[in-house]
């Protein structure tokens, strides 16, 4: 009996693929759910910090970094692009405000809008749309055609700030993948 005890892998070698099976499901995940709106790129970094802290060394600290920055640009690049359209699409500090909180509570409710990731994109479009025409209409005091303008530039910069977070977090997936890769080949 004792040859078949040999022959199993030990209790580290199973948690040892366990944890690559948890990490190349969060990184297969990791733009679907940015997508939707929701913290892929936070997420497969968390766990990946947590295995670090942990004591793992399967994610070094320069590319656990890197992948921060990316994340952390991809969410800033995401919401500065809504304001930045509405300003060039020549609407004023209410429009921009507007646009800012319209997506961020049209990004909430989008998650549960059919079909998954189509309904949460058009319904991010949609409020910041309707927060940058109600910032510039009722605030701004400005016609109703004068703020049609600064609502569908904060619309499309909205959508243009969720590609990028997008391509950020499909960048992020990148990086965490590329030094696992890198650790398997080129073991220390």
């Amino acid at each position: 009996m004792d040859w078949l005890i040999d022959l199993l892998p030990s209790g580290a070698a199973v948690g040892n693929v366990l944890w690559l099976l948890v990490t190349f499901l969060l990184l297969l995940l990791v733009v679907p759910l940015a997508a939707l709106g929701l913290p892929g790129s936070w997420l497969v970094l968390l766990w990946c910090a947590g295995t670090y802290v942990a004591g793992g060394s399967a994610v070094s600290l320069w590319w656990l970094g890197a992948g921060i920055a990316v994340a952390a640009a991809g969410e800033v690049v995401e919401h500065v692009l809504g304001i930045a359209a509405t300003k060039k699409g020549g609407g004023g500090k209410p429009g921009m405000w507007g646009a800012a909180i319209g997506s961020l509570v049209a990004g909430v409710v989008g998650l549960f809008v059919p079909p998954p990731v189509i309904g949460a994109i058009l319904v991010a479009m949609l409020g910041a749309f309707i927060g940058a025409f109600a910032g510039e209409t009722y605030f701004a005091a400005r016609s109703k055609k004068e703020a049609l303008r600064p609502a569908v530039w904060a619309a499309g910069g909205r959508l243009a700030g969720m590609f990028a977070k997008i391509m950020s977090s499909g960048i992020v997936a990148l990086l965490v993948a590329m030094d696992l890769v890198m650790d398997w080949i080129l073991p220390e």
